[in-house]
């Protein structure tokens, strides 16, 4: 456990979760594709017929079915199951999906990612927050106190005692996005120590 650990941790997570976004965007081409006119453009106008959305839609969730697969290495095989994982990985499901193309003005992917991120789905919860901000935090612990103090070089301003596992994990994130710890920072932490 330690900080080269919570790091790696939080790059992996950066790092799921552009793929993730990466699978919705080629999931989105896919369903371009398969309503091309004669010029390879996407005519989502076909979207209107039943049967092509239909076959449009199921192709698109399928291609989030493989990555959501991968995502929790996961051999299952009952569609249902299935689902509920790719819902676990993206945070939307089969019918939001379809919502969206029943109510949607204007069909587009900025439109279509819009859409994912304004409704009531779990979207930004399981692709965002999940990765990049659990599973890092579970490779610190209070024995860490010490080596995140002296690695953001804030010794002389914490109170170690008054520090959790959340704390070093947001003291290592603001660290290594402005490698230094502002006064500005601290002066609102608990842990905080006035000079």
């Amino acid at each position: 456990m330690g900080i080269a650990e919570y790091l790696d941790a939080k790059k992996a997570g950066k790092i799921d979760y552009a793929g993730r976004e990466h699978a919705v965007h080629k999931a989105w081409i896919a369903l371009g594709d398969s309503v091309a006119d004669a010029n390879g453009n996407p005519d989502y106008s076909k979207l209107e017929d039943k049967t092509t959305k239909k076959a449009a839609v199921d192709n698109l969730y399928s291609m989030l079915f493989d990555k959501a697969m991968q995502v929790f290495e996961s051999t299952a095989t009952d569609p249902d199951k299935k689902e509920e994982i790719a819902f676990f990985a993206f945070g939307f499901k089969k019918e939001d999906v379809d919502k969206y193309f029943n109510t949607a003005k204007d069909i587009g992917y900025g439109e279509f990612f819009g859409y994912l991120q304004s409704q009531n789905t779990n979207f930004n919860f399981f692709a965002r927050a999940m990765p990049t901000v659990e599973k890092p935090k579970n490779k610190l612990s209070e024995d860490d106190t010490d080596d995140v103090i002296a690695h953001t070089g804030v010794v002389d301003k914490v109170d170690k005692s008054k520090m959790e596992v959340a704390d070093l994990a947001a003291l290592l994130d603001q660290f290594e996005e402005h490698e230094v710890i502002s006064q500005t920072f601290l002066k609102d932490k608990k842990y905080y120590k006035e000079p």
